[in-house]
């Protein structure tokens, strides 16, 4: 059950917030009504999602309880607020909440809003876990923006100890950066963030985009729960099982959601579709036996009509 702490000064909002979130399933982490009560509630529960009041008792507001879990935390703020003038509604933009709801308002605001949140939310820890686990072994200092904003540094990158300025004045490819009198090699990337959410939703991850920086190509993949990288060498060959995918390789088999016309169009031209079921690495390929792709100990069905462009492969 998602855990969702509330910050309200007005006990009977936070009553009847309490009282709606039990109805939509959700759990209520704690109440805070002032930005030490909040700050300590959320340490201790670790919330999923705030619903923040912008006027709190003290001298401090939820905007700066905001500013402070966007420092210190990963978690999703929805702001609830009877506040709607244009200096209100900037300063709390500027802390990047995933909600900003004007009161009154109805559950049906509240269970659209705290879903919307929740949701993107998920994409954004999938997208830290993706560039994670790509990037995190790099040797070289590995930075990514998106709309301007640095949106993953691995630990190689971190120890250089750049300023956001420093970072905006590079350009996107490898630079040979001097620090301290030694030189450091930094890849800079540029990623849309509709590419990178993207490149994680659907299960299926495809890499393309950065193997242009990356010695082979690859598919990023989600199974059962992990990421695995994928290097196009290392596959055999793919075979449709309904709205999921098998991908063999030398050592491993993954099932993966995604149709296999999904990772056709990801593969390159080492790849050929043999059957509307199968697609086979041209190089594993050993002979043909009638309409069977030999390779190895397998035996692919190759369907009529693709049998012929399979040969034009192999002999070309």
């Amino acid at each position: 059950m998602r855990k969702i702490q509330i910050v309200e000064d007005e006990v009977a909002i936070a009553m009847d917030l309490e009282m709606n979130l039990d109805m939509l399933g959700y759990e209520v982490s704690g109440h805070a009504v002032s930005y030490e009560e909040a700050l300590e509630l959320y340490r201790t529960n670790k919330p999923d999602l705030v619903l923040m009041d912008i006027n709190l008792f003290g001298d401090k507001t939820g905007i700066d309880v905001a500013n402070w879990i966007k420092e210190n935390g990963n978690t999703p703020v929805v702001f609830l607020t009877a506040f709607n003038d244009a200096t209100t509604f900037n300063n709390a933009i500027n802390t990047e909440p995933y909600g900003y709801i004007i009161k009154p308002f109805t559950a049906d605001d509240l269970r659209i809003h705290i879903e919307i949140a929740l949701k993107r939310s998920e994409s954004l820890l999938d997208a830290r876990a993706y560039f994670q686990a790509i990037f995190a072994n790099a040797t070289q200092g590995i930075v990514i923006f998106a709309n301007g904003k640095k949106v993953y540094s691995n630990t190689v990158f971190d120890k250089f100890e750049f300023n956001f300025q420093e970072l905006a004045g590079l350009d996107v490819g490898v630079r040979d950066i001097t620090i301290e009198g030694n030189n450091h090699l930094v890849e800079v990337l540029e990623a849309r963030l509709d590419k990178v959410y993207s490149i994680v939703s659907f299960g299926r991850h495809n890499d393309s985009e950065w193997s242009e920086n990356i010695e082979e190509k690859f598919l990023f993949v989600k199974d059962r729960g992990e990421y695995h990288r994928i290097v196009f060498s290392d596959i055999f060959w793919l075979e449709a099982l309904d709205n999921y995918t098998n991908i063999y390789t030398c050592t491993s088999k993954f099932t993966i959601h995604g149709y296999l016309s999904d990772f056709e169009s990801r593969l390159d031209d080492s790849f050929v579709r043999v059957h509307r079921s199968h697609i086979l690495a041209v190089n594993r390929v050993d002979r043909i036996e009638g309409h069977t792709a030999i390779c190895g100990d397998l035996q692919i069905p190759i369907s009529r009509t693709r049998k012929e462009v399979l040969v034009g492969l192999l002999k070309s």
